[in-house]
């Protein structure tokens, strides 16, 4: 097994999703060059892991999502997405099923303009966006015991809506702290104004990815995708093998299917292991 520590890199710089005809992506260097067996990584709370799966970190089912084309030509980290609802109301829900972009150098996550105007209107913002498709309210109409899903088939990932609102800039929101008036935070869930050809998508950027714990199989063409446990259990980490089915204890996709910064800390392969931190 061999171990790399770095705290600075990002996903897309170093090439984890599908190259093109001019370049390599960094699993596939990894697997030419024998450190692993199959083009794959698992990430969960700012962790990258190459060419296996670590069981230690995730709960329950790990199901398996076949990758779309969506409305683009592009091929990407993307597949259906069946629906967000807050405190089981759903919002939007004709619109569903979507297809969701994991944008992995992308700190918010934008969703198409009538999802979004859904979601506002659920919890009380009457606010116009802004140019970047954000909406800002007073932070003392923070809604309170407020929980927002994301459902892809029959997996379900439930948060507090305040994981997904900021104050100002980049604060996280704290509703216990005497603010004033005129203290602004910001719903991390924005309107999706990019260009036409990603005009009906999602994009779950590492506000969402950070807090699942995911396994991205580019020889497969397909995303797995489970709860994070959140304890501090000791690594259980099991390789994912190369061909079909080579992610260890993955389900098949129970879904609809339908034609910000994380830090790199692992890289399993079949070797003895070397700890670097840089």
């Amino acid at each position: 097994m061999t171990v790399i520590d770095s705290r600075v890199a990002l996903l897309d710089n170093i090439g984890i999703g599908y190259g093109d005809a001019s370049t390599t992506t960094l699993p596939q260097v990894l697997v030419d060059t024998g450190a692993i067996n199959s083009p794959a990584v698992s990430l969960w709370n700012g962790t990258i892991l190459f060419g296996g799966v670590n069981k230690a970190k995730y709960e329950g089912d790990l199901y398996s999502f076949d990758t779309v084309m969506g409305n683009s030509s592009i091929k990407s980290l993307r597949i259906n997405m069946d629906g967000i609802s807050i405190n089981g109301s759903s919002e939007a829900s004709d619109e569903f099923p979507l297809d969701a972009v994991f944008s992995l150098g992308t700190t918010n996550t934008f969703v198409p303009k009538s999802v979004a105007q859904a979601l506002n209107a659920q919890i009380g913002v009457t606010n116009v966006p802004d140019e970047s498709g954000q909406v800002n309210f007073s932070c003392k109409t923070v809604p309170q015991d407020t929980t927002i899903t994301f459902k892809f088939g029959k997996l379900d990932f439930d948060f507090d809506l305040e994981m997904f609102i900021s104050r100002g800039s980049f604060e996280p929101v704290e509703p216990w702290a005497d603010v004033g008036d005129t203290d602004l935070c910001y719903f991390e869930i924005l309107e999706n104004k990019f260009t036409d050809s990603y005009d009906g998508s999602i994009f779950l950027g590492s506000n969402f990815i950070s807090r699942v714990y995911s396994v991205f199989d580019l020889e497969n063409d397909q995303i797995s995708l489970a709860k994070r446990n959140t304890d501090d259990a000791p690594d259980d980490i099991v390789e994912i093998t190369s061909g079909k089915d080579g992610v260890p204890g993955a389900k098949g996709s129970p879904g609809t299917r339908v034609g910000g910064d994380l830090s790199m800390t692992a890289l399993v392969a079949a070797t003895a292991m070397l700890i670097m931190t840089f």
